[in-house]
């Protein structure tokens, strides 16, 4: 198995959602080995801070001497960001390794039950431990305490961070509710520590303690800032529970003073507080905050740490988030509130937060922008700019920052496999990748035309010569001009002669007859039921007026009452100009549209930014929630 099966593989696992509940895991543990039973653990759960106070922990330890796996979600560019030996990220070729072992092990217990992504990454996580014979494994929940998948270890100690309102619907609705589902992760006899500040949270806390034996330490006194790597006043409290731990577990793991403040120090922890320095003296912030309480800690910091700064802020939020809260957080610190989309099916709608950023400070400026490089765009002569409201959206403003070394795998972050939508009166396509095959490849097209031509070219070579023609290009405006050059770059220095006019105009032509071209089997099934609800259809793509004789020759046209294409609007996706200019043709309110299409990027920001509601298909990924056309009428209710 490659790093890229290997991350397709666990993509298709999103199809089976989040699952709360520990049977699973512990039946995967046990097919691998039971790996977690030669470890040793610190189990940290809770709200907010769970990440900072995990990276304090491993930077001591690493500090005083020992091997620290860290095992921390969700990821903010690379999946191997979650599993860490050192600060040493998982390679990818143990990655496709640990996945192929895992995927025998699912296979084999299969018909029992379904593992999700995150049972499977968890387990995968402790054989790989185990392999580095790792001194300690800093071990943090994914979401909740008692029923989530790393609940199957027995720690040394474990840590509840603080207890907030966040993911109501699957932890309960009020702060005692949430506390009591983080402290599940208390055992028998086991230490606990929190710094949770909430009487009510706390009493509940304080009960499971005491039935079961467990010592517990409430944290009050918190560090000074020049301790600790990580700024903000929050830090303070995660330092503290940090130390408290690493102090109360002294006489199992011995570490100095020396180490406990050489690790505070040296820690870091992208994605929270992160100042990225810019040309010119200008400076960007980057900080997570992903529901209130982390926003009110962003503005607590900017209104300390950066007094006299008047930030402008680039917002983008998961729609399952307490928007107006985090608006309300935010908002008035801003004269300048530049808002965008997420590449995200959960992502809340830039609309939608715009008017709470208006209604939480209404002299502001508040631009909606078609995805966070428009964002980064608009506020490029700004002297400070902060981004946040999402991990997931700092991870793409970091790609776009030029922090990432490698593609953006953030999808395997996306939980959840029951989406629907309601309200749809409309639904529109992208062509390629979504409804029609991609070819076997552009330079086996473009080889085979050439033959007719007399041209010998290898299929392959074209092939790799198109792509990275393709990949540096910035702006293809699909005009005749464009595909000519794209021809000319594609065959540049692999035929004796530059293509003549004759040889590109039959490639160009070859493109638009339905030779090269094959539909998706689910794609007329899905179309004449979504047809039958009386639902309306419409195509919109980034290509050019070949289009409508293609959908015509391969019999597809009467299905849609809409065809927008780039070169007619004169705006491609993610412009929301393009996703607009369909609503107009279909006569129905952009909200009202269900957009489908393949590219997060293109499809989903763009639909997202004209107010569309969107979803992503990733064919043979199987990327939660729709692996398939046939499920699309599903996830449609109420129309």
């Amino acid at each position: 198995m490659t790093y890229s099966q290997a991350i397709e593989f666990l993509y298709s696992l999103r199809l089976f959602g989040m699952k709360l509940g520990l049977e699973n895991t512990f039946r995967l543990a046990e097919a691998m080995g039971n790996p977690h039973h030669d470890l040793r653990f610190i189990h940290v759960a809770g709200t907010n801070g769970k990440g900072s106070t995990c990276a304090m922990l491993e930077s001591i330890y690493r500090a005083a001497g020992l091997r620290v796996g860290l095992f921390t979600s969700p990821h903010l560019i690379s999946f191997a960001e979650r599993i860490q030996v050192g600060r040493e990220l998982i390679s990818r070729e143990d990655v496709a390794r640990l996945t192929e072992e895992i995927r025998a092990a699912i296979d084999v217990l299969r018909e029992e039950a379904h593992a999700t992504f995150f049972e499977a990454v968890t387990v995968m996580a402790l054989k790989y431990f185990r392999e580095q014979k790792c001194d300690l494994v800093v071990w943090e929940t994914g979401l909740g305490g008692r029923l989530d998948a790393t609940n199957i270890v027995t720690p040394l100690a474990s840590i509840i961070t603080n207890i907030q309102l966040d993911h109501q619907q699957w932890l309960g609705h009020t702060l005692p509710e949430i506390a009591g589902e983080k402290a599940g992760i208390i055992k028998e006899g086991v230490p606990v520590l929190t710094a949770t500040e909430n009487a009510d949270a706390l009493a509940v806390i304080v009960k499971t303690a005491l039935q079961k034996k467990a010592h517990l330490t409430v944290v009050t006194q918190f560090f000074r800032d020049e301790e600790i790597g990580l700024m903000g006043e929050h830090q303070k409290k995660n330092a503290a529970l940090a130390v408290a731990a690493v102090r109360l577990l002294q006489s199992q793991i011995p570490v100095s003073e020396s180490a406990i403040r050489e690790g505070l120090k040296s820690t870091h922890w992208d994605g929270r507080l992160q100042i990225v320095p810019q040309a010119g003296g200008r400076t960007i912030l980057l900080d997570g905050a992903h529901n209130p309480a982390g926003a009110e800690a962003l503005a607590t910091a900017l209104k300390t740490k950066f007094a006299g700064q008047i930030p402008s802020l680039i917002l983008g939020t998961m729609g399952d988030k307490d928007i107006a809260a985090i608006c309300h957080a935010l908002a008035p610190l801003s004269p300048r509130i530049f808002l965008s989309p997420l590449a995200s099916e959960r992502g809340a709608n830039p609309q939608q937060l715009a008017d709470c950023c208006r209604l939480a400070n209404p002299s502001a400026e508040v631009v909606v922008c078609q995805n966070v490089a428009a964002a980064l765009a608009r506020a490029s002569s700004e002297p400070f700019v902060v981004i946040s409201g999402s991990l997931y959206f700092v991870g793409e403003a970091m790609q776009e920052l030029g922090l990432a070394s490698t593609e953006s795998e953030l999808g395997l972050n996306e939980y959840g496999a029951n989406v629907t939508f309601t309200g749809v009166r409309a639904v529109t396509f992208d062509v390629g990748g979504t409804l029609i095959k991609p070819w076997p490849s552009v330079g086996h097209v473009y080889a085979e035309v050439a033959k007719r031509h007399g041209l010998e070219v290898e299929a392959e070579a074209l092939n790799r010569q198109f792509a990275r023609a393709w990949a540096a290009r910035k702006k293809f405006n699909y005009s005749l001009a464009d595909w000519s050059e794209l021809v000319q770059q594609t065959f540049a220095e692999l035929s004796p002669a530059p293509p003549s006019e004759q040889l590109f105009n039959d490639i160009y032509s070859h493109f638009a007859t339905a030779a090269p071209w094959h539909l998706f089997e689910d794609v007329v099934p899905c179309l004449t039921k979504l047809k039958s609800r009386g639902l309306k259809l419409g195509i919109i793509s980034n290509w050019d007026n070949r289009l409508g004789p293609l959908l015509r020759e391969m019999q597809i046209d009467r299905y849609f009452d809409s065809i927008v294409i780039s070169d007619e609007v004169g705006a491609q996706k993610p412009d929301p100009k393009i996703f607009l200019a369909a609503a107009k043709q279909l006569g129905t309110p952009p909200e009202s549209i269900l957009h489908v299409g393949d590219s997060s990027a293109e499809d989903v920001a763009g639909a997202r930014a004209a107010g569309l509601q969107a979803i992503l298909l990733t064919r043979g990924k199987s990327l939660s929630p729709l692996a398939s056309l046939r499920a699309l009428p599903d996830v449609i209710k109420s129309g």
